[in-house]
């Protein structure tokens, strides 16, 4: 089987490739993005105060609950894992992750797993 290595550079393309899984809305991917690439360069293990400063400040918004909201509908979707007082960005949107896609087979039936259906149907 043929593997193709993907490496994407910055937060926003890795929120895009993998859409599908998160299904953020564009604002929430590019907010949750910032979030990212901030914690990155402070080299931050949790989401505290200075990121929900900075997110405040990126995002302009007016009052604190617009950024409570965001990080509800973050943990609603398992983006952020919130254990108490600390919460944490979920381990597949660390920074170093390898993202493996693959395609399964379909299982073939065979004959003789027809066979004993067919027998069941009839003997019933």
């Amino acid at each position: 089987m043929s593997v193709f290595k993907i490496v994407l550079h910055n937060p926003k393309a890795y929120l895009n490739a993998i859409s599908g899984v998160t299904h953020l809305t564009p604002k929430e991917s590019e907010l949750l993005a910032e979030i990212i690439e901030f914690m990155r360069i402070k080299k931050l293990k949790v989401i505290d105060d200075e990121v929900k400063e900075h997110i405040m400040k990126v995002a302009n918004y007016p009052h604190r609950q617009c950024y409570y909201n965001l990080i509800a509908s973050l943990k609603k979707k398992k983006l952020i894992v919130n254990s108490r007082k600390k919460m944490e960005l979920r381990p597949m949107l660390h920074a170093g992750t390898t993202l493996e896609i693959t395609f399964e087979d379909p299982i073939q039936e065979t004959k003789l797993k027809i066979y004993e259906d067919l027998e069941e149907v009839t003997h019933v």
